[in-house]
């Protein structure tokens, strides 16, 4: 019976814990050291948001704002799901009204955007006209050395089941081919393609989506995707591939499961070094 009270007080401990740390965030650095970084980049910085999910931290989402403020971003990327579905979207529109009046912010649609576009049309629009730069596959340059992209997949690529097929004709058909002569970042909410963002030569690419993975393992890192694939490839962090330098966003709110074990919700910054 002991033994047992005290599996149960565990138990209720790791809940109470994975749910009271949606209500904290930290800053995560990533340095962005590569040749191809350009030397009108070098020096700059961005953060970089996903998945807020409508999440509030302090008043008007005070506490994210007063950050975003002391880091004093060169631009912001924005990978996705800033709202929560079909549910209301007035925090999250405030809070991108507010960070939109001080710096360049540049967004791609996640699957609750794509949500938001099908059934609210009314309410996507008003989401559009934050003041962010919504690319839906679509580019904006950022000086004439950079440009960047947000790509929106269909959304039946979200599915839990019976995804279709990616492919790199797919991502071609999205968005083009990227010219060489800019050094191109991609806004890309969902890592699940990873590979084929960077094999298409974005230098930069940025993705959201997985929340982590829910639950962080240590030396494995994400437990499992929202659609409930474990040990995701991409989860969190900053990668190498294909010469190309991907970070993939913690995010910082949650939906439907609010849980998150070893698993801080995060805002990221980083910032860049040509060699």
């Amino acid at each position: 019976m002991k033994t047992l009270f005290i599996i149960i007080f565990i138990i209720a401990l790791i809940l109470i814990y994975g749910y009271v740390e949606n209500f904290r965030f930290i800053v995560t650095k990533y340095h962005i050291r590569n040749k191809k970084v350009p030397k009108q980049l070098d020096g700059k910085k961005c953060i970089l948001i996903s998945d807020l999910h409508n999440s509030c931290f302090g008043t008007s989402n005070q506490r994210l704002i007063d950050r975003i403020k002391e880091i004093n971003p060169d631009f912001i990327l924005i990978a996705g799901d800033s709202v929560n579905g079909i549910k209301n979207c007035d925090t999250a529109i405030a809070f991108l009204k507010t960070i939109s009046k001080e710096y360049k912010c540049f967004a791609a649609d996640g699957n609750h955007e794509l949500q938001l576009k099908l059934y609210l049309k009314d309410e996507y629009e008003i989401y559009n006209k934050t003041g962010i730069i919504n690319l839906e596959n679509d580019f904006k340059d950022y000086g004439d050395f950079c440009r960047v992209y947000g790509l929106n997949i269909d959304i039946s690529y979200y599915k839990r089941m019976h995804q279709p097929q990616f492919s790199a004709n797919y991502l071609t058909r999205c968005l083009g081919i990227c010219d060489d002569k800019y050094y191109n970042i991609l806004v890309a909410h969902n890592p699940q393609y990873i590979d084929y963002y960077a094999k298409a030569g974005y230098n930069f690419i940025v993705c959201g989506h997985f929340h982590g993975g829910f639950v962080r393992l240590p030396f494995i890192g994400g437990l499992i995707t929202p659609q409930l694939k474990l040990f995701p490839k991409y989860s969190g962090g900053h990668y190498t591939v294909e010469g190309q330098d991907v970070v993939v966003s913690r995010g910082l709110g949650s939906h439907t499961l609010r849980f998150r074990i070893f698993n801080t919700p995060e805002l990221i910054v980083c910032d860049f070094e040509t060699l």
